[in-house]
C-alpha cells in the first residue's frame, strides 16, 4: 500500500525539491504540488504534477451555457443550447482536490491556510521502503510541517 508524503513549501517554486529528489535518485513524477491560484502561461514543465485551485478552470471555460463554448457569435445549433447555468464539468474545491491525499479532516484547515498565505502543499506518492527517505528529502529541501499519511 503506498503512502504520501506531505508537507508545505514556502513558495510553489519546487526546484529545490525537485533537484533533491533527483539527487537522492528518485523520480519527480510522484510529486505534486497544490498550489492556490491560477496556472501561470509560461510555467514549464518539470514532470512534477501541480494542481492549481483558483478561479481558471475548465469550468470556467466551458460550462457557462450561453457565454462558454455553445456560442460564438450569433445563431445557434440545436440540441447544444443549454438551459439555465448546468455544469459539465465539476468544480472541485480545493478541499475535494486535497482529499486525494488522505489528509485528516482535523489536519485539512492547516494546508489550506498555508495555501492561502502563498505556500503550496506538495505530496509525495511513495512505496514503504521509500517514505522515510522521502521525509529526508523534503525536510532537506525546506519543506515544513511533513507528515506521512
Amino acid at each position: 500500500m503506498p503512502f504520501v508524503v506531505t508537507g508545505i513549501a514556502q513558495t510553489s517554486d519546487t526546484t529545490a525539491l525537485e533537484k533533491a529528489l533527483r539527487d537522492a535518485g528518485l523520480s519527480v513524477e510522484p510529486l505534486s504540488v497544490y498550489v492556490g491560484g491560477d496556472e501561470p502561461e509560461d510555467r514549464p514543465d518539470s514532470g512534477a504534477r501541480f494542481i492549481y485551485t483558483g478561479s481558471d478552470s475548465i469550468t470556467d471555460i466551458l460550462g457557462r451555457g450561453s457565454s462558454g463554448i455553445f456560442t460564438s457569435g450569433g445563431g445557434h445549433v440545436p440540441g447544444l443550447e443549454t438551459s439555465g447555468s448546468s455544469e459539465y464539468f465539476h468544480h472541485e474545491s480545493r478541499e475535494d482536490e486535497l482529499s486525494e491525499l488522505d489528509i485528516p479532516d482535523s489536519e485539512l484547515s492547516n494546508y489550506e491556510e498555508a495555501m492561502d498565505a502563498g505556500r503550496s502543499v506538495v505530496a509525495y506518492f511513495a512505496r514503504p521502503e521509500t517514505a522515510a527517505s522521502i521525509e529526508g528529502v523534503f525536510r532537506t529541501a525546506g519543506v515544513t510541517n511533513v507528515r506521512t499519511y
